[in-house]
């Protein structure tokens, strides 16, 4: 294994470069994990605003099934009811 050459004027650099890196409040480490957890909480927030959405059309097309059902109920006119039954549950 061969060693690397270092010398002490440029291990004492990297280590004060480091110590800066490191006491700095908005240094890179910050920025670099602020941007993964926006990254990342933006992401759950689109999964949950999508899956919110599919939940709402389920809930739509369910009450929609309903209220026909009820309306039919109620029609006795055979040209109405396929009328009816050839509405869309849920608009485009």
């Amino acid at each position: 294994m061969k060693r690397a050459r270092v010398t002490k004027k440029q291990l004492l650099a990297e280590i004060m470069n480091l110590q800066a890196r490191l006491a700095d409040p908005e240094g890179e480490i910050q920025r670099g994990v602020a941007a993964l957890y926006r990254r990342d909480l933006r992401e759950r927030e689109m999964e949950h605003h999508a899956s919110w959405d599919a939940e709402v059309v389920v809930h739509k097309m369910a009450a929609a099934r309903w209220m026909r059902s009820c309306v039919l109920d109620l029609v006795a006119d055979e040209a109405v009811r396929t009328a009816i039954e050839a509405l869309p549950l849920v608009p485009e």
